[in-house]
């Protein structure tokens, strides 16, 4: 009883302290982690614990009731043992299933945020069960996460928590069935703590076999530091890999596109899309590369996991300009005019979180501090972005117009300059203007027009601009610009 009474105590502190905010579309008190991190907070919420509003005593300890019974209610019990997770107390090949949602690099200090209720608990409990609250706090030394204050330098805890991660899945290797699977929860924006996952994995001798995007995070909540938003965690389906074939690069890549291209359209179908959709491309992708123990180039050297990583960015780019150009050669559109068509295909008018727009930043090679000093992207505020229509760029037809007359300018700018000048009725220097662009500038203006929500002034603009386009002479076509060449260490064409 102690114990079941001691779970309500903690849960009624978390809506009584001074970093209690008030929630005025639940009309509730909010729980002081909530964001995953304790925060200060200028005006916070008090609340009675013994009244009958919100956050009270009874209705605490009704909800802790209400899992009881159903805990109860299941007829088997579980057994929980508390173990390090790189030494598990198990035998070899004893479980059929191992569920896991490991810890996210540096994105949450879970024993920090677990000693605001551990401490109530070692008071309750420390001498009713002595064994299982021993310390006045949580023990944080052996916690897998990257936390600088626990290690000398930034790449010392780095390299702990990626050893540690690699020691825990070979861990469940060890006592995993043959025929078992793992199931990992992942969700993160960055391609460097998925480069650590998938290398843990395979040195693990795990393979990926499926993998779904599932809606876990409510929309409106930062689940990380900085901000980033998903709404949705990977779940990776594994199995112990058979054998440890190698792999090359030119007929992994083929399969790749294939497994990628079939899982993107599945998932946008099933309304996936913002930052979602281009994490959602990781789990079919290493499907592929994770079933061979090393795939190489054709010069025999190991491919990287950060270099196919950058290859699956690809592929999603690609998958996404063609479902936006409509059949458009990519290479005729530079990089800063795929980033507006990807922003608006996957964003529209949204403002998101800066974590959101570096995905396509990454994607497409753009720079966010480039795009904001060119007065292509905005901030609402510091840890928003938008992307800027035609109309709401005021510096466009002076400074703007005059670089892209120079050549300097992107489509995206010439487009908008277009727009602009179409709708001041200044036809002669119209003219001139698309005369100069090659001759995907049309098919892109209309793309970019059906990309916009009806009603917007971006698309009105467009529309006009596109109905004018075809009463003016033929333009001449202009030298597309060259296509990129691919980074050296990847050693083959990029998509």
């Amino acid at each position: 009883m102690a114990l079941y009474l001691a779970y309500a105590l903690t849960r009624v502190a978390l809506r009584n302290s001074e970093a209690t905010r008030w929630n005025n579309a639940g009309n509730k008190a909010e729980v002081a982690t909530a964001g995953h991190r304790l925060a200060m907070v200028w005006d916070y919420a008090e609340t009675n614990p013994i009244g009958s509003g919100t956050a009270n005593w009874a209705d605490t300890n009704e909800f802790a009731l209400t899992a009881i019974e159903r805990l109860v209610g299941a007829g088997q019990p579980a057994t929980v043992k508390w173990t390090d997770a790189t030494r598990l107390d198990s035998p070899d090949a004893s479980f059929d299933a191992v569920l896991t949602d490991p810890p996210y690099y540096d994105s949450v200090s879970y024993a920090d945020l677990s000693d605001f209720q551990y401490v109530w608990l070692h008071r309750t409990l420390g001498e009713i069960l002595p064994t299982h609250f021993p310390s006045p706090l949580t023990p944080k030394q052996s916690e897998i996460i990257q936390e600088l204050a626990r290690h000398g330098s930034e790449s010392e805890a780095k390299q702990f928590y990626e050893d540690r991660l690699k020691e825990a899945l070979t861990e469940i290797h060890r006592v995993l069935k043959p025929d078992g699977i793992v199931m990992v929860m992942y969700a993160h924006q960055a391609t460097s703590a998925w480069e650590t996952l998938v290398s843990a994995l395979i040195g693990a001798n795990l393979q990926v076999t499926a993998s779904w995007p599932v809606e876990t995070q409510n929309a409106s909540k930062a689940i990380w530091r900085g901000g980033t938003v998903l709404t949705s965690n990977i779940m990776l389906v594994c199995r112990k890999r058979q054998g440890a074939s190698i792999g090359y690069l030119d007929k992994v890549l083929l399969e790749m596109r294939e497994e990628v291209r079939r899982a993107l359209a599945r998932f946008w179908a099933a309304g996936i899309g913002g930052a979602d959709f281009f994490v959602s491309a990781i789990g079919p992708a290493l499907s592929v590369f994770s079933k061979y123990g090393e795939v190489r180039y054709g010069s025999g050297q190991p491919v990287s996991v950060g270099n196919f990583l950058t290859l699956v960015r690809q592929a999603v780019v690609e998958h996404a300009l063609e479902e936006a150009l409509k059949g458009v050669d990519a290479g005729d559109v530079d990089k800063e005019t795929q980033f507006a068509l990807l922003w608006r295909w996957t964003y529209k008018h949204k403002e998101v979180e800066t974590g959101a727009a570096q995905l396509l930043d990454k994607a497409t090679g753009v720079e966010l501090r480039e795009l904001e000093r060119a007065g292509l992207l905005a901030r609402p505020d510091p840890q928003r972005m938008v992307l800027l229509g035609p109309d709401e760029r005021p510096d466009l037809l002076e400074g703007v117009l005059r670089r892209v007359q120079m050549g300097r300018g992107s489509l995206l700018d010439a487009l908008h300059c277009a727009c602009m000048l179409w709708k001041e009725n200044r036809r002669d220097e119209l003219m001139e203007l698309l005369t100069a662009l090659n001759g995907a500038a049309r098919q892109v203006a209309q793309a970019l027009a059906e990309l916009n929500d009806e009603g917007t002034e971006e698309r009105k603009l467009l529309m006009g601009l596109l109905g004018a386009w075809k009463s003016l002479p033929a333009t001449k076509k202009r030298v597309a610009p060259p296509k990129p060449k691919p980074t050296e260490d990847l050693q083959l064409p990029l998509l």
